[in-house]
């Protein structure tokens, strides 16, 4: 969906400058500019009556509101920091995303209300101070999601809900009965860190893979920052069929990173060497797993030597 902000902006004009979604909605919903110059989003009402389900809520960088426009209700939602224009786009797909098909005006106001709350966290400015350590792990778990994205042939909105990386419980991707673990290291280093018992770790109807990213710092036509491939990620979903993205965001930014703090990581550029496949539920594959552990040892950390795995390497997650 191609939104067209310029076509909005004109400094003679006074009084929102407004245009109707180029997809199809039961209500009467536009995005607009402000008389200031800010981005909006107008949900004109039928029954005033339902202005009393709406609170003004307002943040440093985004508020709602209702008032009057053209002597009409209207449900007002303003960005006020241009610095999240490209999270507000996405954004407007989730809140259309959620009314398709919803012909009741209260029920539209009500999923309306619901996304702006899911998504209002993510209009917050942040300053994560994430190590380069830290990047190097991150940029690993993104490189895997555009691969399940790109390969496994699930749909876009299955590949934001199986990353569960970010929010440190089960294995990096659940997607069906395929888990994954992923690593991302220098390629001059041959050690994995494992960082507890369940890591590992399976049922007997699971398959479960450690990829592992070789990456060295670079700066040569090849080498990319956590920025551009997040903005990849980005396009390549907003290319398909997917307008809700909110998954996606809300765990990056569970791990620490969103669209106001992402260049400040730029200084860190890297280019991928290697990427390397290993079949964890293989018989014999050398790990410790919560389930062969007696119930007084716990916290268990330990390193993996990749040179002493090499059988175990497998072409293909997909």
């Amino acid at each position: 969906m191609i939104l067209k902000w310029d076509e909005l902006k004109d400094a003679n004009a006074s009084g929102y400058r407004q245009l109707r979604f180029p997809v199809h909605c039961e209500h009467e919903i536009y995005y607009a500019i402000d008389p200031t110059g800010n981005r909006c989003i107008l949900f004109y009402i039928n029954d005033r009556n339902h202005s009393d389900m709406i609170r003004d809520n307002s943040f440093k960088n985004i508020s709602l509101e209702t008032k009057k426009i053209y002597s009409k209700a209207v449900i007002v939602l303003t960005l006020l920091d241009n610095g999240f224009s490209d999270i507000f786009d996405y954004f407007i797909g989730s809140i259309l995303e959620s009314l398709v098909d919803v012909t009741t005006e209260s029920v539209a106001i009500d999923r309306y209300l619901q996304c702006y709350n899911k998504w209002v966290e993510l209009f917050h400015a942040t300053s994560s101070g994430l190590k380069e350590k830290d990047v190097i792990g991150l940029i690993g778990e993104l490189l895997m999601f555009e691969h399940v994205l790109n390969y496994s042939g699930a749909s876009a909105v299955d590949v934001i809900n199986s990353w569960r990386g970010p929010y440190g419980k089960g294995h990096d991707f659940e997607l069906g009965g395929t888990f994954i673990e992923v690593k991302a290291i220098d390629r001059n280093k041959q050690l994995v860190n494992i960082s507890s018992e369940y890591q590992l770790d399976f049922l007997s109807h699971q398959t479960l893979f450690l990829v592992v990213y070789e990456l060295e710092a670079s700066t040569d036509e090849n080498s990319f920052t956590i920025s551009a491939l997040v903005r990849k990620i980005a396009d390549l979903l907003r290319s398909g069929s997917v307008i809700n993205t909110e998954g996606f965001w809300k765990a990056l930014s569970k791990a620490g990173v969103n669209l106001t703090n992402i260049h400040e990581y730029d200084m860190f550029t890297f280019k991928l060497s290697e990427c390397i496949i290993y079949k964890v539920d293989a018989e014999k594959f050398p790990s410790i797993k919560r389930s062969a552990l007696p119930d007084a040892i716990v916290d268990v950390k330990y390193r993996l030597s990749l040179d002493a795995i090499s059988e175990f390497k497998f072409p293909n997650i997909f």
